[in-house]
């Protein structure tokens, strides 16, 4: 049996407590992805998508993270949290209901009368991460998703510079970056409505978000602020029942198949843990 690991508004909603409790993936490959439990980035290793070089085991962060949003009864909530100097913004912790580690990391948020799910894993053997919202709840709402690239040696910070400006490129629902001494990769955006048809829209913007403050860095007396460079934006409708999802992989990927993916993924972990003895 899988154990699972798991946190509730007490935990949640305390930005210091929830900024002491990590995740943790890896793929089998070297690469990983990891962050707190609220969605603050308080490290520099925490990413969405850090790949390792196979030739010189370097390891590259190249995701750094995604903040949502959603719009509902005409205003829109952030649903993501990080701090900034002297402040913590969006504090998107606050909707959280639950976080949940079975067999990958789930979190359910709460706004008002909508309620959506989240989950995250890495592909095992596979350069490809996949990010999924599911509407649990309440009301049709619109999701935006909004990547934030770092594109660096997972051991450095990245300050804001031009190298993005000839690195991205966007066509229909992919997003492709290619800087210079970092691995290429792509973003893939899905939207999943019942009725079938895909609604998820790109618009592009190009914009930096300065200085983001990892708060263990800062502790440990390193440098602890990082500028990000976001590309674009995704917008999907959603409904109950209905499902969003981003994916990032080393390669295109022409067709998302969450469903499947899901249940090899599942497999898999099961299959990993009958080696372990409870």
């Amino acid at each position: 049996m899988t154990p699972v690991f798991a946190f509730g508004r007490h935990i949640l909603n305390q930005i210091e407590t929830g900024i002491t409790k990590e995740w943790f993936e890896a793929n089998g490959l070297g690469s990983y992805a990891m962050g707190t439990i609220v969605g603050a980035n308080t490290r520099r290793y925490h990413a969405l998508f850090v790949t390792t070089s196979p030739d010189t085991l370097r390891r590259n962060v190249l995701v750094n993270r995604v903040e949502e949003s959603v719009l509902i009864h005409g205003r829109r909530v952030d649903c993501s949290c990080q701090e900034y100097p002297g402040s913590i913004s969006p504090q998107g912790h606050l909707y959280l209901e639950s976080f949940s580690y079975d067999p990958y990391p789930k979190w359910v948020y709460c706004i008002d009368d909508l309620k959506f799910e989240k989950s995250f894993f890495l592909r095992s053997g596979e350069e490809t991460a996949v990010l999924i919202y599911k509407h649990l709840a309440g009301p049709p709402a619109k999701l935006i998703l909004r990547p934030f690239f770092s594109c660096r040696d997972h051991n450095t910070l990245a300050r804001e510079d031009a190298r993005f400006k000839q690195a991205i490129k966007i066509e229909g629902r992919q997003v492709a970056c290619a800087v210079p001494g970092i691995p290429e990769f792509f973003v893939s955006a899905d939207g999943r409505p019942a009725a079938g048809e895909d609604q998820c829209k790109v618009y592009p913007d190009g914009y930096w978000y300065k200085n983001l403050v990892y708060a263990h860095e800062e502790e440990r007396e390193l440098d602890y602020q990082e500028d990000l460079f976001s590309p674009c934006q995704f917008h999907t409708e959603f409904a109950l029942g209905e499902q969003a999802a981003l994916v990032f992989s080393d390669r295109p990927i022409q067709h998302i198949e969450l469903d499947k993916w899901v249940k090899q993924e599942c497999a898999a972990r099961e299959k990993t843990m009958e080696n372990f003895p409870v």
